[in-house]
């Protein structure tokens, strides 16, 4: 008996015994390397080649493995940690321009030299995504996020023990790019375990902690700074207390969620333990034609930009909520401008008046689930884009926001006045960023980490620049005139979802980039949502739309 004859035998009868979820594929040509061809060509293979064939190795439908079928309480431990995680990292940018003036006093620096730790934070946030994400979804979440945990935690002693503000400088860079795996990745945990109509309630948690985090921070922060004895240095020690409990919890209660490494990897431990006894190679569809570590990383770095360059949703959602975000940084660094310049108030009452941060960030929260109960209501009729109603009120309310918190900006009005324009300022960029972020991760689903990426680049350098010249345009132009002049660009800004809203469909559909993505988290979909469930609707009852 020949020997492809035998394996067809072998195949035959052992074909009822593979695991659960592993079926038969067609022949392919296996080198040293792994799978190299889809289906053998009529080139002549080398002697280190061989042609067999191939076990496919999936998710049984159901399957505890699946991040989409994790326990609830698996899925609430992992949440928790890296919202927690996301949290930190945003508190920590407040907490450094609460405690500058003893930083400045401490390294007789200037404030153009002490902002620029705050734009480097940010300039880290946004390039260390780019790098970072993509290799995520190569090679899995789990080993990047603990690394990223492990040096921002140690980065903390270099800032503590910092003698000149070159060496905090070069610590708060580091520190972004290590930071910024927590609000970049937390996205893609959610489009990992959660399918779509589950997504609203996590997102909005991740964008509460994103915005409330600097309110935290400098109201906490603002009471060590006031200490003559604790001061900047402090700040940094009592950040280390906190990373340092966190890093073993973070260690032993996350879990791999990206399903392909997860399916990679079941295929490889059955590679090890059955070898070719039942036929066949056992392999994860996704290594077919898997490309070496440096191209892999090459491809994964460029696709964030390749989001962001072809693709006109992360392109113009990333313009959007660049602006957003300097608004943001701008309201940070004009609250205590205003109130310590303007009314006089200490630093330890400048620091309670970020509560106006949070109040509007917990405004934005509850108005999520008023944008979720209208998405539900509406989704039927008009796909995705039932999730950017919010978004369409909130464009506009940021708006008046920057009006209103740049009229009152003066020594003779009152108090309340930046404090209420601070809240809808926040309460619409809360809103903005939710539903950006949750239309971006249902359009991309599991490459949700990379269009996020792309879209937190643009973001995040533009925002992350407003700190050095907002004094000079303080200044220059007066709190008051500064943001008025920002609400006029945010009003420019605001028809920004209404096109997409009445488009989007079209958009996508013109997306060779989103149409093959989707593909992917479809075939994932169709294990846990029947067609003609009950968030049926247009196009093919938005299964494709939600993903």
């Amino acid at each position: 008996m020949s020997t492809d004859e035998s394996r067809h035998q072998q195949l035959t009868t052992n074909v009822i015994r593979l695991p659960p979820g592993c079926t038969f594929g067609p022949k392919h040509r296996i080198s040293p390397h792994g799978i190299t061809l889809i289906i053998p060509s009529t080139k002549a293979r080398t002697e280190d080649e061989e042609d067999l064939p191939v076990i496919w190795v999936d998710f049984t439908p159901g399957s505890p493995n699946d991040p989409f079928h994790f326990s609830s309480t698996r899925k609430l431990v992992i949440m928790s940690l890296v919202l927690f995680f996301a949290f930190i990292t945003t508190w920590e940018m407040s907490s450094y321009s609460i405690s500058g003036n003893s930083l400045r006093s401490d390294l007789r620096v200037s404030q153009v030299q002490t902002a620029l730790g705050l734009s480097l934070y940010g300039w880290g946030f946004a390039v260390g995504p780019l790098v970072l994400a993509p290799i995520t979804e190569e090679y899995g979440r789990y080993l990047v996020m603990i690394i990223s945990v492990v040096c921002y935690t140690l980065l903390h002693i270099m800032l503590a023990l910092a003698s000149n503000i070159e060496t905090v400088q070069a610590g708060r860079f580091l520190m972004g790019l290590t930071g910024c795996i927590g609000p970049t990745l937390t996205p893609g945990f959610i489009a990992d375990m959660y399918s779509p109509k589950e997504r609203a309630l996590p997102m909005a948690l991740f964008t509460f902690v994103l915005l409330a985090g600097p309110a935290i921070g400098a109201t906490t922060m603002g009471f060590v700074e006031a200490n003559e004895s604790l001061g900047w240095r402090w700040v940094n020690w009592i950040q280390l207390i906190i990373m340092g409990a966190f890093t073993p919890l973070a260690i032993f209660g996350l879990r791999e969620t990206r399903s392909l490494v997860i399916v990679e990897r079941l295929a490889a431990n059955f590679r090890y333990e059955r070898q070719l006894q039942d036929g066949g190679r056992y392999t994860a569809r996704s290594e077919v034609e898997k490309l070496p570590l440096g191209r892999a990383l090459q491809r994964s770095v460029s696709r964030p930009f390749l989001f962001l360059v072809m693709e006109p949703i992360v392109t113009f959602f990333a313009l959007w909520t660049a602006i957003v975000w300097g608004v943001y940084f701008i309201v940070i660094a004009g609250l205590p401008f205003v109130f310590s310049e303007l009314h006089g108030w200490s630093i330890q009452i400048t620091g309670l008046a970020y509560l106006a941060v949070a109040a509007g960030s917990g405004i934005g929260l509850l108005g999520n689930f008023v944008q979720d109960s209208i998405y539900r209501r509406r989704v039927q009729k008009d796909g995705t884009e039932a999730g950017l109603w919010g978004s369409m009120v909130a464009g506009v309310l940021f708006a008046i926001g920057c009006f209103v918190f740049g009229a009152s900006s003066t020594p003779e009005a009152s108090w309340f006045g930046p404090c209420a324009g601070t809240a809808l300022v926040l309460a619409s960029a809360f809103t903005i960023l939710q539903c950006c972020l949750l239309y971006l991760a249902n359009c991309y689903g599991a490459f949700a980490s990379s269009a996020i990426a792309g879209m937190s680049f643009m973001r995040i350098m533009v925002g992350s620049s407003f700190a050095i010249f907002t004094d000079s345009m303080f200044n220059n132009l007066t709190v008051r005139y500064s943001l008025i002049m920002m609400g006029g660009i945010a009003l420019i800004l605001a028809p920004i979802p209404f096109v997409f809203f009445f488009k989007g469909p079209w958009i996508r559909e013109h997306s060779p980039i989103s149409k093959k993505l989707i593909e992917e988290e479809t075939r994932r979909l169709d294990e846990i949502l029947p067609v003609g469930n009950d968030i049926g609707g247009k196009e093919e009852s938005v299964r494709q739309s939600a993903v």
